[in-house]
C-alpha cells in the first residue's frame, strides 16, 4: 500500500526562492533546502516526483508563480512581480 504524507505548498517553495533569488535551482536542489530547513516532514516514495509535479504545474500560464528557465531541464525561478525574470 503506498501511503503519503507528501503535499508541497507554494509557500514553501517561494520561501526557498526568495531566499536564493538570484540562483534558478532544480527540483532537487529546491528539495535540498526544504530538508535542511526542516520546511516540511517527508514521507513517502517519491518526494522529488511530487515537488517536480507542483512546480511544474505552477510554472505554466499567466497565473503560475515559478517560471521554468528555458534550456535547462527541471530548472526554475520565482516570477518576479508576475512576470519571468529578465
Amino acid at each position: 500500500k503506498h501511503t503519503s504524507n507528501l503535499v508541497f505548498k507554494s509557500s514553501n517553495l517561494t520561501f526557498v526562492l526568495e531566499k536564493y533569488p538570484n540562483t534558478p535551482m532544480s527540483h532537487k536542489e529546491i528539495l535540498q533546502v526544504i530538508q535542511r530547513e526542516r520546511l516540511k516532514e517527508i514521507s513517502g516514495t517519491s518526494p522529488l516526483a511530487c515537488l517536480n509535479a507542483m512546480l511544474h504545474t505552477n510554472s505554466r500560464g499567466e497565473e503560475g508563480i515559478f517560471y521554468k528557465v528555458p534550456g535547462r531541464m527541471g530548472v526554475y525561478t520565482l516570477k518576479v512581480g508576475g512576470h519571468a525574470p529578465h
